[in-house]
């Protein structure tokens, strides 16, 4: 990773490496990987600059803003990463908004499996409620907007084609 602002915060985040971890142990062994696996890494670490400069805490690590009622404030800034446009209901990077959806959700297992190996029953429960609400709301919320924006994308790109 190159040394900037994203890496440092990625650096810093116990939740971000853990990710990595994973990651790693997946794919790590395949060098053609490594670029997807920085790639993961800096999308969750712009996203928790973003939670940092919403909240006005830029110590805060991503395992504190994981808890059910910051639900919203998840979202709010997965939209200001992605790009969206309130007024047109489109992402500037629509894939991105997708993306980040399944990186949380798979940050949100290691919080749950790190709440049950040190039998930390707040964490477990906190992460696990909020995976639920990622599967209740998160389509509505943010995956139906990106998914709506992607299609049109392609299909504006595709009228002047002929075949």
């Amino acid at each position: 990773m190159r040394n900037d602002e994203i890496s440092r915060i990625v650096k810093s985040d116990n939740t971000i490496l853990a990710f990595g971890e994973k990651l790693c142990t997946k794919r790590g062994h395949d060098e053609e990987q490594h670029n997807y696996i920085r790639q993961k890494l800096r999308e969750v670490g712009r996203l928790l600059k973003d939670m940092r400069s919403c909240s006005g805490n830029v110590e805060k690590s991503l395992e504190n803003f994981m808890y059910p009622d910051a639900f919203k404030f998840i979202t709010q800034s997965c939209k200001n990463v992605a790009g969206f446009d309130g007024n047109t209901n489109t992402y500037a990077t629509p894939s991105l908004a997708l993306k980040i959806g399944t990186t949380l959700q798979k940050c949100l297992k290691i919080l749950i499996s790190k709440g049950i190996e040190t039998n930390n029953r707040d964490l477990q429960t906190r992460a696990e409620e909020l995976s639920k609400l990622f599967e209740i709301n998160w389509t509505d919320d943010v995956s139906s907007n990106a998914l709506r924006t992607r299609h049109e994308t392609k299909q504006n790109s595709q009228k002047g084609l002929l075949p």
